[in-house]
């Protein structure tokens, strides 16, 4: 089996995620995302590379497992012998975010919305426009405090 082919396979099992929600999620028909999960294919473009890595998260460290996959596939012929391919241990964040304590119960809904945004654009559009409006209020308190403390 194919380097992209492990992979694929051990980050849906890591990301409790089927074929089908990888396909969805990275806008990829499902029979191209089982065709390189079953080795059957690891020809795969740079661009569809992205869009597979961006199914499963946004992190930087998955992005590479599959990138790593991707060029271990490649590193065949002549001279491939010679070729070093290894990930480097991940950098630790240098200012890691604050931990957030969320009331009792809203963990869980946040769970469930989540999960119903994997499979509706609606959700998703809803989520991002609250995202927005978050930030937007966020940057406004922000401003407003600081022109506070200038008079």
């Amino acid at each position: 089996m194919s380097y992209l082919a492990n992979a694929i396979s051990d980050m849906l099992e890591e990301h409790n995620l089927k074929s089908s929600d990888l396909a969805k999620r990275s806008d990829l028909q499902e029979s191209q995302v089982s065709r390189w999960k079953g080795g059957q294919q690891i020809n795969i473009r740079t661009e569809t590379l992205v869009k597979l890595a961006s199914g499963f998260s946004s992190r930087p460290t998955d992005h590479a497992k599959l990138l790593y996959a991707h060029l271990k596939d490649a590193c065949k012929g002549p001279g491939a012998k010679f070729i070093k391919i290894e990930l480097s241990p991940a950098d630790p964040a240098p200012n890691p975010p604050p931990s957030i304590v969320l009331p009792p119960g809203i963990k869980e809904d946040i769970d469930i919305v989540a999960s119903a945004a994997v499979n509706s654009q609606v959700i998703r559009a809803l989520l991002h426009n609250t995202a927005q409006v978050s930030r937007f209020r966020g940057n406004l308190i922000e401003d407003l405090t600081s022109a506070k403390g200038q008079n």
